[in-house]
């Protein structure tokens, strides 16, 4: 089976690209072959790796339908999330999704609980556009059903993918510098949406229960956010440090870290800290990591959160209450058997997300994608026409969505086909899928 990613993807510094990336590393492990589109902002960078076969630039239009016609692909795999798709909310990855050649699996990275009108709306087009929809979360589903109108029957729930975890290099806390210290860590793209201030005004309370405490701040600044600020944030940090007097305490660590080094400062810490602002968040591919390392975790209840950590793998704390934050940390630094009670109950949860297991969740679900384009009957269908032009009428069936809609929306439309291939394909979302829509 020959599949196609549409993400951002490395050398760009985000958490998707690095998700796409290890999500190819599962597919091959599933024994598929996979390629990459690259969502960027400029092309033609430097580091463009070998399975990159196109750059998508998201602020133009016409690369979206262009750049999805030259594919060649059994299944595409689009990686959604707002902000690196260009049009209002994103929407011109629907000029993608319609002129794909294949069966369209959309991943949603972000599904908001009670969204705009207009966010619900462009997540809606992308749903209705799609073959078969996947979230990470059975959180996100229930969302999609409740909130969204769309039915489960289209939506597969496989959970953030991570790295295998076997045992620590030898003197790894001291080649990182953290030996004789009890290690909190938190991890990823610096900026407010983390939450690094609670931890830190609660770190004295951490101190005190367990004096060799060291917080570790791990990753570089989001680069939009540098880009607008510069580093005035971390600096902002770095100045509350030194005013609370826990420069001996906390360890800023000013890069990208990612791959077998962020699995190696995982090992070495005790306590994973998630002290997220922001409720809505519906999967964090920190804390995923962070489970699957067997690390017990202090967070605050968003929504990823609050479902893996409902039972003894951590501690749920709530947003800007840095007393109950404090304590918790303070248990888990200084108390060995609460730690380790938690650490086999995050493990238990993170077993199951290992990439190569992820891969084989995806292959399935693109096997059920295939299967249903494939099946009897036609509702919708792009036709490539002799000469250089595609004709595509859609028909949404509303069976597929709970929420009411016209009986029938058909969308016609001429697009040009670059270059002229001379040939006709058909691709075909079969009658099936809508009858599976409303089982």
């Amino acid at each position: 089976m020959r599949t196609t990613i549409l993400s951002t993807y490395p050398p760009r510094a985000c958490g998707l690209a690095t998700f796409a990336q290890d999500l190819r590393g599962g597919l091959l492990r599933a024994g598929l072959e996979v390629d990459v589109v690259a969502s960027v902002r400029e092309p033609g960078g430097e580091g463009r790796r070998a399975e990159v076969v196109a750059e998508l630039r998201q602020d133009a239009r016409e690369d979206y339908a262009r750049v999805a016609r030259g594919l060649e692909a059994d299944v595409v795999s689009v990686q959604h999330e707002h902000g690196i798709f260009g049009g209002p909310e994103g929407r011109w990855v629907e000029d993608f999704i319609g002129a794909a050649p294949a069966p369209v699996v959309t991943t949603l990275h972000t599904v908001l609980p009670d969204p705009p009108e207009h966010y619900r709306a462009a997540l809606l087009g992308v749903a209705r556009a799609s073959t078969r929809l996947v979230v990470m979360t059975e959180t996100a589903r229930a969302l999609l059903r409740d909130v969204y109108g769309v039915s489960p029957s289209r939506v597969d729930v496989i959970p953030h993918g991570t790295p295998a975890f076997g045992e620590p290099e030898p003197g790894l806390r001291r080649r990182l510098g953290l030996e004789g210290r009890t290690v909190l860590l938190t991890f990823g793209l610096l900026g407010p949406s983390k939450g690094i201030e609670v931890a830190l005004e609660a770190l004295p309370r951490v101190v005190e229960a367990q004096p060799d405490a060291l917080y570790v701040v791990l990753g570089q600044t989001h680069p939009e956010i540098v880009k607008h600020s510069g580093e005035a944030y971390r600096e902002r940090l770095i100045a509350a440090v030194e005013a609370r007097g826990l420069g001996e305490h906390v360890r800023f660590v000013d890069r990208y870290v990612e791959g077998r080094e962020l699995q190696a400062w995982l090992q070495a810490a005790d306590v994973y800290v998630s002290p997220y602002p922001g409720m809505d968040q519906i999967c964090s591919g920190t804390l995923a990591n962070a489970l699957a390392a067997g690390l017990p975790v202090v967070s605050t209840p968003y929504l990823h959160a609050a479902e893996v950590l409902a039972g003894d793998a951590g501690t749920l704390v709530p947003v800007d209450d840095v007393g109950a934050f404090g304590d918790a940390l303070a248990r888990y630094a200084s108390d060995v058997e609460a730690r380790r009670t938690a650490s086999e109950a995050a493990r238990a949860l993170g077993a199951p997300t290992e990439w190569g297991q992820t891969g084989e969740a995806y292959r399935r679900t693109f096997e059920a994608a295939i299967d249903e384009a494939r099946g009897p009957g036609s509702n919708n269908f792009n036709l490539v026409i002799a000469g250089g032009g595609m004709v595509g009428h859609r028909c949404h069936h509303p069976a597929a969505f709970r929420r009411p809609v016209p009986s029938c929306i058909l969308e016609s439309r001429v697009q040009p086909q670059d270059p002229p291939t001379g040939t006709m394909r058909q691709r075909t979302t079969s009658q099936a899928a809508i009858d599976a829509a409303t089982s």
